[in-house]
């Protein structure tokens, strides 16, 4: 695929802009803090349980940082030192009310990271999301290279960097409707 073909529908309706949005795993240098910071501002827009915007964006930018970070994520070789800033995304503790809304904070925050990559692609930074499935140990490893309080919980880390002029996308085919909707009547 070539950078024009992948943003090739940033203003069309959203079914086309939406089908445009891919991973990218093949990063050709830096995206500028205005872009992350449009990015960010638009995915506000996500809704939240109760309005209460649970989701936080940390912006890891010095390489020896981002290096130390993804190295403590397992999904990242081959590509991750290229890229240019890491979004650690966490959602707060403080925003749940009691036990029964733990879950809530995966939900919430997950709302916002989609919201957040289109705006990505919106705002021309080319990402990938990168779980955050680890142990406790690497988890504390993590608040502690970055300063991440204990009241937020990690969600997911987003690599992210210029789009390259050319560059490969991995197939992903998506599962046909009749997989994914069950229709109770």
């Amino acid at each position: 695929m070539t950078r024009e073909q992948y943003y090739a529908h940033l203003e069309s309706a959203f079914p086309e802009f939406s089908a445009s949005r891919h991973s990218v795993r093949h990063f050709n240098g830096p995206v500028s803090l205005e872009q992350i910071e449009q990015a960010v501002s638009l995915a506000r827009n996500a809704p939240s349980a109760c309005n209460r915007q649970h989701a936080r964006v940390h912006c890891i930018c010095d390489k020896e940082i981002r290096e130390k970070v993804l190295s403590l994520q397992n999904g990242n070789r081959g590509f991750g030192h290229l890229a240019d800033k890491l979004l650690i995304i966490t959602a707060d503790l403080h925003d749940i009310r009691w036990e029964e809304e733990r879950n809530d904070l995966y939900t919430n925050a997950g709302i916002f990271l989609m919201n957040l990559c289109y705006a990505l692609h919106a705002n021309k930074v080319a990402h990938c999301l990168l779980n955050w499935s680890v142990s406790p140990f690497r988890d504390i490893l993590l608040r502690k290279l970055v300063s991440i309080p204990d009241h937020e919980t990690v969600i997911c880390i987003l690599a992210c960097g210029d789009c390259p002029e050319q560059f490969s996308l991995a197939a992903s085919p998506r599962k046909p409707v009749s997989e994914i909707l069950t229709i109770h009547r």
